[in-house]
């Protein structure tokens, strides 16, 4: 009695093969890699926007909210022929871009009839916040910086912090 093969081989996943589709012949095809042969029709920014913000809304319908959160308002931008860019704020925000990057671009690639898109993305560098002063002391240190001859003034008079 014979076993009937699964699609998923363990020696084939340690060997860097698992997630790939077989093409002809039995060669892996990376699903995420262009599609040559396939139509490859223009688009602009506007079209991919809409197509990536019904893909958002059907993430919302199947309850994945910190994806959603992390791509509900981002913008896509067509930065070539065949490449869209999508911005983020943060490395959490593009490893949730990279879970449903499996879906998400076969998807635009179907909707916009563009079959060599590439989807990229960008995490922008943050910039520390300052936080605002909240104690008496903190006040006060921030309007030191802004005019020192208030430390001077301050000893002159003989004040202190309350």
């Amino acid at each position: 009695m014979k076993r009937a093969k699964s699609g998923f081989s363990i020696q084939e996943a340690l060997s860097g093969g698992a997630g790939k589709e077989k093409g002809e012949a039995g060669t892996s095809v990376d699903p995420l890699a262009p599609q040559e042969g396939k139509p490859q029709e223009d688009f602009n920014s506007q079209q991919a926007q809409n197509f990536f913000d019904a893909f958002v809304e059907d993430l919302r319908k199947r309850d994945l909210p910190t994806v959603v959160a992390s791509l509900e308002k981002k913008t896509l931008e067509k930065t070539g022929p065949d490449r869209l860019l999508i911005r983020l704020e943060s490395k959490v925000q593009e490893e949730n871009l990279n879970r449903v990057k499996g879906e998400l671009l076969p998807w635009l690639r179907e909707k916009l009839n563009h079959f060599g898109l590439r989807l990229e993305s960008e995490v922008l560098a943050t910039q520390t916040t300052q936080l605002e002063p909240y104690t008496p002391e903190e006040k006060y240190q921030y309007l030191v910086k802004k005019n020192p001859a208030l430390a001077e003034l301050r000893k002159k008079l003989n004040l202190e912090l309350l």
